[in-house]
Order: C-alpha cells, then sequence, then structure tokens
C-alpha cells in the first residue's frame, strides 16, 4: 500500500516538471517573436554550423570592372552578415571604404523592411518588387540616420544577390 503512494507522488512530480519545461518554452519562443530574433544567425553561431558553398559572397572587386559595372553601375552600399546597411564611399563598385550606418536589413532577397530600430521596428523604407523605396515622411525627427546623399541614393535602388545596394545612376 506505501509503494502505491510513493510511485503516485513521483508521477505528479514529473508532470510538474514537464509543464514547467513547456511553460518555459512557451515564453523563449513568444521572446523570439517579438524581438525577431534571428534564429538562423543563432545556429549559425553554433559550432560545426557550415554555410553552404551556392550562398558564397561575391566580391565584385574581383570581377572583370566591365561586368561589374554591367551588373552594377553605382554601388549604393551592401549589407553585412549582422544584417546593417553600409554605404560605399564615393560609390566605387570595389567599395574600399565603408561608411556604417544604423539601418538594418530585416527581411531576404524578396522583401525586406528597412529599419533604423530593431527594436521597435522603426521602419523607414521597404525593399519590394526589386526596388528599395523609403518614405521621407518618417526620416522627419529621426536620429542616426546617415547622409542625406547616402539615404537619396538608396531610395530607387536595388538588391543585387551577394548583399550588394546598386543604382543605374548618382542621385
Amino acid at each position: 500500500m506505501i509503494n502505491y503512494f510513493n510511485k503516485k507522488r513521483g508521477s505528479v512530480a514529473i508532470n510538474k516538471m514537464v509543464i514547467v519545461i513547456l511553460v518555459l518554452l512557451v515564453v523563449v519562443a513568444v521572446l523570439m517573436f517579438i524581438f525577431k530574433a534571428d534564429i538562423l544567425n543563432y545556429l549559425k553561431s553554433l559550432p560545426g554550423y557550415s554555410v553552404p558553398e551556392e550562398d558564397e559572397e561575391i566580391d565584385l572587386g574581383e570581377i572583370d570592372p566591365e561586368v561589374a559595372r554591367s551588373l552594377c553601375p553605382i554601388r549604393v552600399g551592401g549589407i553585412d552578415k549582422d544584417g546593417k546597411i553600409y554605404f560605399c564611399n564615393n560609390f566605387e563598385i570595389g567599395c574600399k571604404t565603408r561608411i556604417s550606418s544604423k539601418l538594418l536589413w530585416a527581411g531576404n532577397a524578396q522583401s525586406a523592411d528597412i529599419e533604423i530600430d530593431k527594436f521597435f521596428d522603426k521602419t523607414i523604407g521597404r525593399f519590394e518588387n526589386d526596388v528599395i523605396t523609403i518614405d521621407k515622411n518618417k526620416l522627419e525627427g529621426e536620429s542616426n540616420l546617415p547622409e542625406s546623399k547616402f539615404l537619396n541614393n538608396l531610395d530607387g535602388s536595388y538588391y543585387l544577390e551577394g548583399n550588394f545596394l546598386c543604382r543605374k545612376a548618382e542621385v
């Protein structure tokens, strides 16, 4: 009779532990959804993760200058591995001098938001239908913005595979 009650107590303790673990997993999932955690970036930092060969970045500085110029006549900037947008000084193809910015690329090669702050979703632009559009009304009163020449050239530019932001002509 005593053994029956001991087995019952152990099963209740295990059930409570399972419930606590499930509640913690739900809380973590909700927090990751709220703060837009990029799970793939977390997985890349784990030991043993390797980048697929087809995702290799192509450096336009190593391509024939004529081919690079036809693909990207004016290189406005690019997107680094953390999703931050940078600009190229003098808009050169090789982009030897990068000018960092507080702008973030939140999306993929098909569609993305251009944000100022990743925690409060301050979206100032959008990449859709192969064109980047900056909403000038959302820029008013914002600090930590890049120079206007960079923002003007970003507006109307396009995304090129390899995380390049390009334009047909400089504004």
